[in-house]
């Protein structure tokens, strides 16, 4: 068989990587989190997710443009005003004429990305099951399916703890009425399973209410579901305020379920993590910008690795010895 010459092909490489590269010059991606900007900027688990995915983004500066907006859709009262607000934000994403969307927060995948048909659609960051979204699946959706540790918070409980018995204390949202729903019909195989009895989670608006839900419970330990959006004298507290406020007068020892509630104190958490999350959401984003791959054909990814930070100022407070095993399971200590 005849040789080609080198030149020639030298000459394809070269073609074939400049088509590459103007395959995806210009795309730009929509980045959409249902939060204001200024929430956002201020809670870690955002940070962590942009870095997530400016990071996957990182080899592909200058083709791929990224762009943040934001609509705080999670707060509003209701359904309706939640569809408006939806409407409001599928018009704004359109108005850049985006290559893609990555939607961040339940809210925004119901409202705003099951809404879009016409563009392909990354979606994470979502706490409720996938199969509460009716109408998925979705030949232009696909994403990042959350993974949850509250099992394996509460397992390491007993075994830190010495627990048998737990209670919850959140603020109240759609999510975590359903999660009251699932963990109380689950209470006799889950104390089966792990050996802690599950007592009560109280959901909660308000810091008076908070303090209450603090101060009643009487369970070996007390597990931090959703520090957000509580309110006092009408005004939105900070998770640390809260978290702060807990760790001073709890009586029992606090678990939380986010990491960022562990920096302010609560003694461990077991979760996803965010950046892995925001990082595996830009590669989705590539394989199909890049690549050219229908979102139909890249099943759902699920975060499979949990991430255990432990607070160990919290854990000498209290005198609690945790175990060098767990120690050197830990991502994050914070000393």
């Amino acid at each position: 068989m005849k040789k080609l010459p080198f030149t020639f092909c030298l000459i394809m490489l070269v073609s074939l990587f400049v088509f590459s590269e103007n395959a995806i010059a210009g795309k730009k991606v929509v980045v959409f989190s249902a939060s204001s900007k200024a929430r956002a900027s201020q809670e870690v688990g955002y940070t962590e997710i942009y870095s997530g995915i400016n990071e996957g983004f990182a080899p592909t500066i200058g083709d791929i443009t990224l762009e943040y907006q934001w609509l705080e859709i999670g707060a509003l009262a209701d359904a309706t005003a939640k569809e408006a607000a939806g409407k409001l934000a599928i018009a704004q994403i359109k108005a850049v004429n985006p290559d893609l969307v990555i939607i961040i927060g339940d809210d925004n995948l119901r409202y705003v990305g099951q809404n879009i048909k016409d563009i392909p659609v990354v979606f994470a960051w979502l706490f409720s099951p996938i199969e509460s979204y009716k109408g998925l699946p979705q030949k232009n959706i696909t994403g990042i399916i959350q993974k949850f540790y509250t099992m394996d918070a509460w397992a390491l409980a007993r075994e830190i703890l010495g627990a048998k018995t737990v209670s919850m204390v959140s603020s109240e949202n759609d999510f975590m009425i359903k999660a009251k729903e699932t963990i109380l019909a689950n209470v006799d195989p889950i104390e089966a399973g792990i050996g802690i009895r599950f007592k009560e989670m109280y959901l909660v608006k308000t810091f008076e209410e908070w303090k209450q839900a603090i101060n009643t419970t009487t369970e070996d330990f007390i597990y931090l579901g959703d520090t957000s959006r509580i309110l006092k004298d009408g005004k939105e507290m900070s998770r640390t305020e809260i978290v702060s406020w807990t760790m001073a007068n709890a009586k029992k020892p606090v678990v939380a379920s986010a990491e960022y509630d562990v920096a302010d104190g609560a003694l461990f958490s077991i979760v996803t993590s965010n950046k892995t999350s925001g990082n595996n959401a830009a590669k989705i984003a590539m394989e199909i910008l890049i690549d050219g791959t229908s979102p139909e054909n890249i099943p759902y990814m699920t975060n499979a690795k949990g991430r255990l930070a432990i607070n160990s100022i919290t854990a000498q407070k209290l005198n609690i010895e945790i175990p060098y095993r767990v120690l050197s399971l830990a991502e994050k200590i914070y000393e």
